[in-house]
């Protein structure tokens, strides 16, 4: 088991109270393609390696759905370019 630091688990814990806080406080459809029949995650607005700082903020995370086979998820396209950049890769 991987041991991590007592400041990581920290920002862990933090996130995972926004994360149930957000989970009881709001809609559960994703914000990219307003669909509710999808498996969703959590996903970071601007994302973490970018503003550290921005990890826990309530504001930042939202909704995206997940990709289930051949369909492609908000979340991948959100965290790696649009769906025409994805297929090109």
């Amino acid at each position: 088991m991987r041991h991590i630091s007592k400041k990581q688990a920290a920002i862990k814990r933090k996130l995972n109270k926004v994360y149930n806080i957000k989970a009881e406080s709001e809609e559960k459809k994703c914000t990219g393609c307003d669909r509710y029949d999808v498996p969703l995650s959590f996903s970071h607005i601007i994302p973490r390696s970018r503003r550290p700082d921005l990890t826990a903020e309530y504001d930042n995370i939202t909704f995206h759905c997940l990709s289930m086979g051949e369909n492609l998820g908000c979340h991948d396209i959100w965290e790696h370019g649009s769906a025409e950049e994805k297929i090109m890769m």
